[in-house]
């Protein structure tokens, strides 16, 4: 089966048909290493009597007729007796007819037109079986011509191969006269089934607002269903009918013929291109156009660069009139069919269509799921940093940056993270300045002033700068409070009742104005502040918000005798008693002073003497001394 033995790796194909019919069973299948990837795959048995089944031929002239309007091939294998077919991911136009509107038809049948007109002249062959089974519909919207079994050169083309096919084709699109000779010219077959195919499906759309739609369902009955083979008209012909050269249908043209195209004609296009497809419902121009709209040829063209890429690559906003008026799609519908596009557009390695993307990135970021930013866009900007290109690389660093709010750091930065930034912004909670108003109370029976007290200044205000935005983020604290200086104390006999308490009422009210706190006191007005207020003034529970500095107070002079003085310990110095040498009697010579002599004799009876005679060791001059001794020390 042509150039595909195997089945493709990573082909994951669903077990269950959701078309049937007598050749073959479709099912859809996902390519397992490409999620994004969704084929058809066609699945049916050989058959024994015929040298090639219906499938099998199916997929020989799929390969060999390679048309943009002509079913996609994309694989094809045999296991044991079972055939299959891969190819672009469709659904039978019988399935999707009545979900098409009657512009979406026009431009169907204009596809399905031209893809016949290229087996007809291009080919020189006859495709032999038109009819809405043969004709299948992309997610896109386009319609794509298959059921290729019968296609036959117009050289082989014989009575003997009509017959034998007769009963696999379409009953109702098979001429009358065509079983006694093959009709000429060949290509007749197909004008006769074209005709029936027109009529069945626009026969229910007759009241439909589409130029020319009735009189090319007239042709179809008349003219294409005639008798005489040779008064058929021919399918190029029917191309030029007004049915298919209205605006739509004529812009529909230049998009796909744009490459050849010159650059006179694309830039005239494209500046009238936005306010032609203004005119028509715009879920028809994204469902019908998107494709094409977004096509590389398209977003590489210089022209459609400069006068239509941002008016299809941002979504209008309703709520915003006049942001972005000009552009084609609201964001519902932008979401619906542009962002499924572009999410495949960003698996394209080409740095010129990246470049184009990014620089629209952040006007449909919103639009697209977190799914679909983490899954599918993130990890292709995680490879465009890696590039080569600095354009693209700073291109690609700010579109990450839009990601951050959506995703968060933790999966656009990854790795372990830590905060080296604080915020030194000041809290404002709707005050203008900061303020501080302090007012002290003070009772006390004596109500006369004394000269410790200090006059009190009702409702003063204190004004404080705003605090600076720290450098590193340190907040220095604000000493808040006044500064009391305190004069000298008076005496305990100055005080007219001692045992007197005085009572202090202190009213703080704290009021946080821009990280700052107002205090505020209120006082009578027969009330003093005194200076043993402090002390017995009542306890704040946060006293982090007073910050007062005190100065110490001096010591105070008094005239009272202390009567401890003399317990203090004094160290005296060392007191020398100087003794003048005694006279001796040099007459006495060679005395031993064990000898008695006759003076110690002469004393005994006296003995120690007089106890006063102590007194004699040290007189009263020698007391006197001593003491202003001590007192010196």
């Amino acid at each position: 089966m042509g150039n595909g033995k195997s089945q493709p790796a990573g082909l994951v194909i669903e077990d269950k048909a959701f078309i049937a019919n007598n050749f073959w069973t479709l099912h859809n299948a996902v390519f397992g290493n490409d999620p994004g990837r969704n084929v058809t795959v066609f699945a049916g048995v050989t058959d024994s009597n015929a040298e090639f089944s219906a499938l099998e031929m199916f997929s020989k002239n799929l390969m060999l007729h390679r048309h943009p309007n002509i079913l996609k091939y994309v694989a094809s294998w045999k296991v044991n007796e079972q055939i299959y077919l891969a190819t672009e991911e469709v659904n039978t136009l019988q399935n999707v007819i009545n979900k098409q509107t009657s512009l979406q038809i026009c431009i169907g049948l204009h596809s399905i037109l031209k893809a016949i007109s290229f087996l007809h002249e291009k080919a020189l062959s006859s495709h032999n079986n038109i009819c809405q089974a043969s004709i299948y519909v992309t997610p896109d919207g386009y319609w794509k011509l298959g059921g290729l079994e019968y296609l036959c050169r117009f050289s082989d083309l014989s009575a003997r191969f009509l017959s034998e096919s007769r009963k696999g084709r379409y009953d109702r699109g098979v001429s009358p006269n065509e079983s006694n000779r093959v009709p000429q010219p060949p290509s007749a077959i197909d004008q006769y089934a074209f005709g029936v195919l027109v009529e069945e499906i626009l026969k229910t759309r007759a009241d439909a607002d589409v130029p020319g739609l009735i009189d090319f369902l007239d042709i179809a009955k008349k003219e294409l269903q005639a008798a005489d083979c040779k008064s058929r008209p021919t399918i190029t012909s029917l191309l030029e009918h007004p049915y298919f050269n209205h605006q739509f249908i004529s812009i529909h043209n230049f998009l796909t013929e744009l490459p050849i195209k010159s650059d006179n004609e694309k830039e005239i296009f494209f500046r009238e291109l936005t306010s032609k497809l203004g005119e028509f419902n715009e879920e028809l121009v994204a469902g019908q156009l998107g494709s094409l709209l977004l096509s590389r040829i398209l977003l590489l063209d210089r022209s459609a660069q400069e006068y239509f890429l941002p008016q299809i690559l941002k979504p209008r906003n309703v709520l915003l009139a006049d942001e972005n008026p000009n552009c084609l799609f609201s964001e519902e519908t932008f979401r619906e069919y542009i962002v499924p596009k572009l999410m495949s557009i960003f698996c394209v390695r080409d740095s010129q269509v990246r470049l184009i993307l990014l620089n629209y990135f952040k006007s449909f970021t919103s639009l697209c799921s977190a799914t679909e930013l983490r899954s599918q866009i993130l990890p292709e900007l995680l490879v465009g940093i890696k590039d080569t290109n600095d354009e693209l690389v700073a291109a690609t660093l700010r579109a990450l940056s839009e990601l951050v709010p959506i995703l968060g750091s933790a999966t656009v930065i990854g790795g372990w993270r830590c905060k080296h930034f604080s915020d030194g912004r000041p809290k404002v909670h709707g005050h203008s300045k900061n303020t501080i108003k302090t007012i002290i109370v003070t009772k006390a029976e004596n109500k006369e002033s004394s000269p410790g007290v200090i006059p009190v200044e009702e409702n003063r205000e204190i004004f404080m700068r705003e605090r600076p935005s720290p450098d590193g983020g340190e907040a220095h604290s604000i000493n808040i409070g006044t500064e009391i200086e305190t004069q000298s104390w008076d005496t305990w006999e100055t005080t007219p009742n001692v045992n007197n308490e005085i009572e202090t009422d202190v009213l703080i009210n704290l009021e946080q104005l821009n990280d700052d706190v107002i205090i505020s006191e209120s006082l009578s007005n027969d009330r003093v502040l005194t200076t043993t207020s402090v002390a017995s003034t009542k306890p704040v529970e946060n006293l982090d918000v007073l910050d007062i500095k005190t100065k110490p107070l001096p010591v105070q002079q008094s005239n009272e005798e202390d009567f401890f003085r003399d317990m203090e310990p004094v160290i005296s110095k060392t007191h020398v008693l100087h003794i003048t040498e005694p006279i001796v009697d040099k007459s006495i010579t060679n005395r031993n002073k064990f000898d008695v002599t006759d003076d110690l004799i002469g004393t005994a009876d006296e003995g120690w003497g007089d106890e006063l005679d102590w007194a004699d060791v040290n007189d009263e001059s020698d007391i006197d001394t001593n003491r202003n001794n001590i007192q010196c020390d």
